[in-house]
């Protein structure tokens, strides 16, 4: 005997599927001309925390602290980032290093509502270019 799967039990069993394939695949993101050049290290933290954050990922639709992190970190090497930008990659550093405020010789900065929404907002592209990435 066969069961038909309710539209409930459907949901939550493409909402199972979604987040572990979040977690399993969600490329880095990265800005052009440096996805070759990616330490392994990142890579694999990427990739614990997006296992490790998946439910929430998925829920929010929006990529890790983690992912937009490194997203600032790279973007900064091809163009100045803003006085704003600056402070939201360091707010964000100082999360994932432990001894940041001795190797930048400064301490966490606070951020104001605008910034905080700056970081959700980049986190919800990253999140969309990982979908799209997953995608291909």
């Amino acid at each position: 005997m066969s069961k038909i799967k309710t539209r409930l039990e459907k949901h939550q069993q493409k909402e199972f599927v979604d987040t572990m394939m979040y977690g399993l695949r969600a490329p880095l993101i990265v800005t052009p001309g440096w996805t070759d050049g990616i330490p392994q290290e990142q890579s694999e933290k990427h990739r614990l925390l997006c296992i490790a954050q998946a439910v929430e990922c998925v829920e929010k639709k929006e990529a890790t602290d983690y992912d937009a992190m490194v997203y600032y970190s790279y973007a900064s090497l091809s163009v100045m980032p803003s006085h704003e930008d600056g402070e939201c990659y360091q707010f964000l550093f100082f999360k994932y290093f432990d001894d940041a405020e001795n190797m930048l010789g400064m301490k966490c900065p606070k951020l104001d509502d605008k910034q905080l929404l700056s970081i959700k907002k980049l986190k919800q592209w990253i999140y969309k270019k990982q979908i799209d990435g997953m995608k291909k």
